[in-house]
């Protein structure tokens, strides 16, 4: 939804079922857990902090980390850091042995978000609504989620953050209420629990491959949360490891896999994701939607196939090609 655009697609039809999840992270993480544990081969470690990286000859060759118990040694010819924007692995090995070089593209938009209960049915069904433009730079979404709950979230100029944290409660309901539609949705509905933020957050691309351990999900590629891709971004980066991984341990030896040949993940990576992740950054630049993106909206708003397209690329569903395709540009 836009001041001069409204659209919407079905991602459940022709055979074909392109539909998600929204899940909380308490039960998503749960979720990953579990599927960690099915496996036999795998110890999960709860509670443990990494403190440093082993290194042996500027290579990585494990993880020091501490718990309860102590500090605990773990040696593998590959290290994986999945630990977030922020990763102390791609941090560690960065301070230590000049790895996993990074490039930070600032976003231009600070996000907040809460969850509500008792969103009438008749108002907000099951879909996914996204709106821009309310105000200049300014983004609403919502969508129900588990446990009876509707998540609901804002964006607007970073400049503006400190002000807004003056009384986040507020001021998101505030956001919510001048939206196009969002705030006719969330009518009747009570916000429970605290308010979210994400914070001041940055694009950021790092090199994700060093001898002896690589980086996935936001600790390789961090993207402006406007698309809310970031988890398949990590999925999808997680999946070319799993098709590489099993060629790389019977084909190396030694204390650690050498970055060149991890360098087939960064190759793999970067014609995969790179297309998304620069489309995020262009649209986290600028407030403003530019003029090519207004179009394209609009376009949508008339037609189905632009229709179905914007959303199979805001989705990443579009099959590995140039986007837009020739016929939409």
């Amino acid at each position: 939804i836009g001041p001069d655009f409204d659209y919407s697609g079905a991602l459940a039809r022709d055979g074909a079922d392109d539909r998600g999840l929204c899940l909380g992270r308490v039960l998503m993480d749960a979720a990953m857990i579990d599927a960690a544990r099915s496996f036999e081969a795998v110890i999960f470690r709860d509670r443990l902090r990494v403190i440093d990286l082993l290194i042996e000859d500027g290579a990585v060759v494990g993880i020091r980390g501490e718990d309860a118990s102590g500090v605990h040694e773990f040696c593998a010819p590959l290290t994986i850091g999945a630990d977030g924007m922020r990763s102390a692995v791609a941090q560690i090995a960065s301070e230590r042995v000049g790895a996993f070089k990074r490039i930070d593209v600032p976003c231009a938009r600070a996000y907040y978000y809460a969850y509500f209960e008792g969103a009438p049915r008749k108002q907000l069904g099951d879909e996914l609504v996204t709106e821009l433009e309310c105000a200049p730079g300014a983004a609403n979404l919502v969508c129900r989620c588990e446990n009876g709950l509707t998540v609901a979230a804002t964006a607007f100029d970073a400049t503006e953050m400190k002000t807004f944290r003056t009384d986040p409660a507020s001021n998101l309901r505030r956001c919510l209420d001048r939206s196009i539609a969002v705030g006719k949705l969330l009518e009747g509905a009570t916000m429970v629990g605290k308010v979210f933020s994400s914070g001041l957050l940055n694009n950021t691309c790092r090199d994700p491959a060093t001898d002896g351990a690589i980086l996935l999900g936001d600790a390789g590629l961090h993207v402006d949360p406007l698309f809310g891709q970031g988890h398949s971004l990590a999925l999808m980066s997680a999946s070319i490891v799993g098709e590489l991984a099993p060629k790389w341990f019977s084909t190396e030896r030694g204390n650690s896999i050498p970055a060149a040949t991890l360098a087939e993940f960064t190759r793999r990576r970067d014609a995969e994701l790179m297309p998304s992740y620069q489309a995020s950054v262009r649209v986290s630049c600028a407030l403003a939607l530019d003029q090519g993106s207004r179009l394209a909206h609009r376009a949508a708003s008339r037609e189905r196939w632009a229709a179905d397209e914007m959303i199979r690329f805001a989705q990443m569903l579009t099959p590995r090609a140039a986007f837009p395709s020739f016929r939409f540009a």
